[in-house]
């Protein structure tokens, strides 16, 4: 198939309903403590299928620029955690979910799992935050 073919050939293949983000590090306590984790994440859907080049009319008229709401996502974190130094060759507990959860460990992995219900929707994150503070 010639690319002059393809409507649109950033969705050629297909979009994914789901996708994992990994965090670029981890955490390393030092020492095995309790601590708790705290899931800051701010997301909102954006139409895929919304492209400026086919609306009508001027943008002076448009309600917005970006896509309409409508599309159903989500971000989900993640954790895992281990007592081993985690430079070393940890052994790692299961992946939990984590909104604010105590936890005992010296080290924590984390990701995001994001969603949609709808393949014509994408997740946009503008904030994924996962904080540890010692736990009183």
């Amino acid at each position: 198939t010639l690319v002059s073919a393809i409507p649109r050939i950033s969705s050629a293949g297909g979009y994914a309903t789901q996708g994992t983000y990994e965090f670029a590090s981890g955490m390393d306590f030092g020492v095995v403590k309790t601590v708790r984790l705290t899931a800051d994440v701010d997301v909102s859907a954006d139409a895929l299928s919304d492209m400026i080049s086919e609306r009508l009319g001027n943008v002076s008229t448009w309600q917005q620029i970006s896509s309409g709401s409508g599309g159903e996502v989500d971000v989900v974190v993640e954790a895992r955690t281990t007592q081993d130094d985690p430079a070393g060759t940890p052994v790692w507990g299961n992946w939990t979910r984590v909104d604010r959860t105590d936890v005992t460990a010296r080290g924590v992995e984390a990701r995001a799992i994001l969603t949609s219900i709808d393949s014509t929707f994408t997740p946009v994150v503008m904030r994924l935050r996962l904080t540890a503070d010692e736990a009183t």
